[in-house]
């Protein structure tokens, strides 16, 4: 008889606020919010923040509620919280051989090797190694397929253990028949809608009513799917090798209006650097580069502007002076003058593996200097800090980088922002 799968997805609660809360014990138990890229919008909000803070909202206009209610506010801090959700998955893996990463919050594990009356258990002692190595809190949710581990996980949440086991048949059935359809992994809107029109209401009646043929022909296959991840039946395998990107993107907005092309042409060498930078840490090379610049639409009393291009390049690469030898070019086309800009963006397209790199008859091979030059800079950088070492074209001073006006310090990535015992 074949073992039943299992599988536990872990999700860190309120990860952001938590990663702040980790090495700030003042802000535990405390109502915290963390703020977008230039403090625009909220992005997290611990526990106690969410009565008085909705997701999403614009900072400017919930300044009565951080008054009112002592709310600690917390620019993004995403060196930190990279660096943290590391040190989470690292924790997972010593617990399962197989772990598929969800999100930087969030993982799946394959605890199939675990005996079934046990699984809970072990879930609750992950749970409590998690927190002491790394001082963040997950949920956990056990059960034979990823969308019923969704499910235990969001009940995971909402108990004082913070583990929900739906391994049993039973305890399947009862929680599918206290949520909504439109609570269901991927379903809602329209397919909530159509489900409901067909007088489907909840997640039990979704998985063992609603006729699978009717599902797969009108909401067509992955809902059925999911219908069958319902009923316990395995459709979405872990990834533990994430499949390479196709695209990569960089586009933040400016910290204060730009009008110089010379600072326009620091950030496009700052953006690009980054994105050649995660292109070879998947061993890939970009056939082309897309870029824009745009101003503020906000601003609707300024005169607006948008423009993009895409250059083809004249081999794949991800060594960024080459790559910027046809991307000024460009800038220089699509910038007008008179304009306050608010971002410029990159993205990489086209991505193609590193290695076998086919040749082409009428250029050159990339020069392998350029290679070792980009390995000197990641272990440098790796080592001592990220910007550590940069290309003087992303500027020395970046006076259009984004505000950051309640960032942390970066704890565990810069050796000058290490915390200090008293």
């Amino acid at each position: 008889m074949l073992q039943q799968l299992s599988f536990a997805l872990a999700d860190c609660n309120a990860f952001y606020a938590s990663c702040e809360q980790v090495f700030r014990p003042s802000l535990a138990n405390t109502p915290t919010i963390v703020l977008s890229n230039n403090d625009g919008c909220v992005i997290a909000r611990s526990i106690e923040a969410k009565p008085y803070i909705k997701m999403g909202i614009a900072v400017h206009k919930v300044q009565k509620q951080i008054r009112d209610y002592g709310i600690n506010v917390c620019s993004a801090n995403f060196a930190l919280y990279g660096d943290i959700s590391r040190r989470v998955m690292d924790v997972l893996g010593s617990f399962a051989a197989e772990v598929d990463p969800y999100s930087i919050d969030e993982a799946f594990l394959n605890l199939t090797p675990v005996p079934t009356n046990d699984r809970a258990a072990y879930a609750a002692r992950i749970r409590e190694t998690v927190h002491q190595w790394t001082g963040v809190w997950v949920s956990i949710g056990v059960a034979p397929t990823k969308t019923l581990a969704k499910l235990a996980n969001d009940l995971a949440k909402q108990s004082l253990t913070g583990v929900c086991d739906l391994t049993e048949r039973r305890a399947q059935e009862e929680a599918l028949a206290a949520i909504p359809i439109e609570e269901i992994w991927g379903i809602a809107g329209r397919r909530g809608a159509a489900l409901r029109a067909h007088g489907i209401e909840t997640a039990y009646e979704f998985a063992y009513i609603a006729d699978p043929g009717w599902v797969k022909r009108h909401l067509y296959t992955p809902v059925a799917r999911t219908q069958l991840e319902l009923r316990g039946v395995s459709c979405l395998p872990l990834e533990v090798a994430p499949a390479a990107r196709q695209q990569i993107m960089c586009a933040k907005s400016f910290g204060r209006p730009v009008t110089a092309l010379n600072e326009l042409k620091e950030a496009l060498a700052h953006y690009t650097a980054m994105c050649c930078a995660k292109a070879r840490a998947q061993d890939s090379l970009a056939s082309t580069v897309s870029i824009w610049l745009a101003t503020n639409s906000f601003r609707t009393n300024e005169p607006q502007y948008s423009k993009s291009v895409t250059i083809h390049l004249q081999r794949p690469t991800a060594y960024a002076p080459e790559m910027l030898r046809s991307a000024y070019p460009a800038l220089e086309r699509i910038y007008r003058d008179g304009y306050r800009y608010h971002r410029v963006g990159v993205l990489l397209a086209e991505l193609v593996p590193a290695m076998p790199l086919q040749g082409q008859l009428f250029t050159p091979p990339p020069d392998e200097r350029d290679e070792e030059i980009m390995e000197v800079m990641t272990r440098i950088n790796q080592r001592y800090g990220q910007g550590t070492i940069r290309f003087l074209a992303a500027g020395t001073e970046q006076p259009w980088q984004m505000q950051q006006l309640y960032r942390s310090p970066r704890y565990t990535t810069r050796w000058e922002e290490l915390a200090q015992a008293r």
